[in-house]
């Protein structure tokens, strides 16, 4: 399969989902209401830092992390019975079976991904400051300034090559660490195909948020800051949701597709 017509397969599972993407846009609408009652609203005036009380701040992402990740489940699940059998969206399964079966397994993997970023954070951020304490500021900054660069890149790195664990650990029902494993062995294999496609949606998604970004700020200059505030998360949270669908269902395809798994129902959505 091409990049682009992984592109274009994205878009097409997305209007065809349109259920699933209005039960994400209500969760979306949910959590911003949550946040509302937090004091996280789009109306939320700005306050000084030594004034914020954080643990309602705490709560929140905590409680917004948790949701994600449990939504993520039932998205992957339900979007992977679309592609490989052209079943459409269940809610009993995306809450009762995806979201609950996975959720642990994303968790883990979410975990294990962190855990490398901070590992190398540490390692890197130590080096530097021995370096510049062994050798002095003058030469040690800019030889720890290029080994945090590296420490950048090494990041970089990890997150391509562990980015599509997340879809493999659904498509195959596989463990933390199986589907890390397979990750790596797909993008290897798939280097230049990989990077395309995750560079194109990255684009793309930018794109669209510089769009939504201009037509709130035109807004704010006709109304309130507060209208603008709600227009902007309302748009984001339509746009985001099927966004994550579109991008599901590309990446789940584009899987199938290169892995030589399902071959027979990968090529089977209409335009």
């Amino acid at each position: 399969m091409k990049v682009k017509e992984a592109i274009k397969k994205g878009f097409v599972i997305g209007k065809q989902n349109m259920t699933l993407i209005i039960l994400l846009f209500a969760v979306n609408l949910m959590m911003s209401g949550i946040g509302f009652l937090f004091g996280l609203g789009p109306t939320a005036t700005p306050r000084p830092l030594e004034e914020i009380n954080f643990l309602p701040v705490i709560t929140f992402v905590l409680l917004a992390m948790g949701i994600g990740i449990f939504v993520q489940g039932g998205v992957l699940g339900v979007v992977r019975d679309f592609v490989k059998w052209k079943e459409k969206v269940k809610l009993s399964k995306f809450f009762l079976s995806y979201a609950k079966k996975f959720f642990l397994r994303l968790l883990g993997l979410g975990l294990l991904m962190m855990g490398i970023v901070l590992a190398i954070l540490l390692v890197t951020g130590g080096v530097s400051a021995l370096i510049v304490l062994i050798v002095g500021a003058e030469i040690g900054g800019i030889v720890s300034a290029i080994f945090l660069g590296l420490g950048v890149l090494a990041i970089v790195l990890v997150m391509f090559l562990l980015f599509p664990a997340y879809f493999i650990l659904v498509v195959e029902e596989t463990g933390v660490i199986a589907a890390v494993k397979k990750s790596i062995s797909f993008v290897k294999k798939f280097f230049g195909k990989v990077l395309g496609l995750l560079i194109l949606w990255l684009l793309i998604y930018v794109g669209i948020s510089v769009v939504i970004g201009l037509i709130a700020l035109l807004l704010g200059n006709v109304g309130n800051i507060a209208i603008q505030r709600i227009v902007g998360t309302i748009l984001n949270g339509a746009i985001g949701s099927f966004m994550m669908v579109c991008i599901t269902g590309s990446w789940i395809s584009f899987y199938l597709a290169l892995n030589g798994t399902n071959k027979e129902t990968t090529t089977i959505i209409p335009e």
